[in-house]
């Protein structure tokens, strides 16, 4: 070998120990968890990551590929084997799976899984490679926020003033009670423009004020009278407090409107 084929054989070795450095300080560095399935001598390679998610030090657990179904809640793996199969037969050789890992402790480790399979020239599946993301985190939040909004919408229910949302001049959400106090039906209210629910006399007037509080700021709340109108036709006299939101990503008015019929008449 001339010196010139030494040179370039020694800048590719260098080149290559300084992508496998730097590949390995991303893993350390990484939240995920990197496993390596040989699927021709069936032998599997896990992270000091993917251990630690579950509470184990690296190959505290004998490392084979058979691991993961001994660890897999039973409900989940007949989907996740379903996946594989079908990935390792046809395809496609990116994937992507949720399931659930038992850590050492006992409980279940919500894990999203991302894995890519190569094959060799016959097109035979010859080994996956991926990493395991813990799921923990962003499952508590949805259940957090699931849990808020039953909580805001058994709130809303038990009102016994009419709330409602409105968005682009149409209702685009009403509680339970400003149907009631309209005499009309959920499906009535929401989606209907203002022109179906707003008195003549005041469509004008509340129109107005939709635009200038949807280009204001969240503060101050407004508060005056309105008529809006019954299903029978006459007007129902109400207080209205509004406020800018955001609805859906977008400006949107809050109302709160209480039944003044009897102080007027009074």
């Amino acid at each position: 070998m001339n010196p010139a084929e030494t040179d370039e054989l020694r800048r590719a070795q260098e080149a290559l120990a300084a992508s496998e450095a730097r590949f390995l300080r991303v893993m350390k560095g990484g939240n995920d968890g990197w496993w390596d399935w040989d699927l021709l001598a069936d032998r599997i390679y896990h992270s000091p990551r993917w251990w630690s998610m579950l509470g184990y030090v690296p190959d505290e657990l004998p490392p084979n590929a058979s691991l993961w179904r001994r660890l897999m809640h039973a409900d989940d793996l007949p989907a996740v084997e379903l996946v594989l199969t079908s990935a390792l037969a046809n395809g496609p050789d990116v994937f992507e799976v949720e399931f659930r890992l038992r850590h050492k402790d006992g409980h279940w480790v919500p894990q999203l899984s991302r894995g890519c399979i190569e094959r060799d020239a016959t097109g035979r599946a010859v080994r996956m490679s991926g990493a395991n993301t813990d799921l923990t985190a962003r499952k508590e939040a949805e259940q957090a926020q699931r849990e808020s909004e039953l909580s805001q919408r058994l709130l809303l229910e038990r009102m016994a003033d009419g709330v409602f949302v409105a968005q682009d001049h149409r209702f685009v959400f009403a509680n339970p009670a400003l149907p009631a106090l309209l005499g009309r039906a959920v499906d009535e209210v929401v989606g209907a423009g203002f022109d179906a629910i707003v008195h003549p006399d005041h469509l004008a007037t509340w129109a107005a004020r939709f635009r200038q509080r949807v280009g204001a700021g969240p503060e101050p709340v407004s508060q005056y009278e309105v008529a809006m109108v019954h299903r029978d036709g006459r007007p129902v006299w109400v207080e209205l407090r509004a406020s800018r939101i955001e609805y859906h990503g977008r400006p949107a008015v809050l109302g709160i409107v209480r039944d003044i019929g009897e102080r007027r008449r009074a």
